[in-house]
């Protein structure tokens, strides 16, 4: 079986005393330390139509809980998160329980490249492995559009005309929402995923009316474009 390492800057933690032992290694050591979990590669690729079918998603790495941006506690909503990859895609889920103020998930946003705060969304940062280090930053919200670009961070580049062909799709019901993802490796510039690849990930939500913030990601915020 072949498989992808997968690295965040941390995962988000349910358990208390992990969290807590995070903290500490950050308080002492400035940084807490980088997190490498494996993805296996999809034998089947998921139907993206905001629904998910037993067993679609079973083999993808998961995650659940989303920890507010800078306050180093989990947000108020539940967020669950898979991803996996095949030959020429990465593939991304997201459950997400409604915030206290998605009563109506709003979609201000209906083209690509624009951005309202208000929508609520998801995100998906990557960066694949290259040489000089390279990030791309997706938004997704419920309509679905998408707001993305190509970042160099060392070179303070930003490419805001970078467009990836995601598919989507996306699934409401009164208590959550579905936002099912792919989108093809070749749109990083990469020929194809290969065995031992180190790709680096940080997902993240923004969750209208959660508490403590409505931001967040699946890790311990340190970074964005240069994670």
């Amino acid at each position: 079986m072949k498989s992808m390492h997968v690295r965040a800057l941390t995962l988000a933690l349910v358990a208390l005393a992990a969290l807590v032992s995070l903290l500490r290694a950050q308080t002492e050591k400035g940084r807490v330390p980088v997190g490498r979990f494996t993805a296996v590669r999809l034998a089947k690729p998921p139907v993206l139509d905001g629904r998910i079918e037993p067993g679609e998603w079973d083999d993808a790495f998961g995650s659940s809980g989303i920890i507010a941006a800078f306050d180093h506690v989990l947000i108020t909503s539940a967020t669950h998160m898979r991803m996996g990859w095949d030959e020429g895609h990465l593939y991304f889920l997201f459950v997400c329980k409604r915030g206290p103020g998605e009563w109506r998930l709003t979609k201000t946003v209906r083209f690509n490249d624009d951005y309202d705060f208000g929508d609520p969304s998801v995100e998906i940062w990557i960066s694949p492995p290259k040489p000089v280090p390279e990030t791309y930053q997706n938004i997704i919200n419920t309509y679905p559009a998408v707001m993305d670009n190509h970042q160099i961070p060392s070179r303070g580049y930003t490419g805001a005309g970078w467009k990836g062909n995601w598919k989507i799709g996306v699934h409401e019901d009164p208590d959550s929402y579905i936002i099912e993802a792919a989108i093809p490796v070749a749109d990083f510039g990469m020929a194809g995923i290969r065995d031992g690849d180190v790709w680096n990930i940080l997902l993240c939500r923004t969750c209208q009316g959660a508490k403590p913030r409505s931001q967040g990601s699946w890790s311990i915020t340190q970074a964005f474009a240069e994670i």
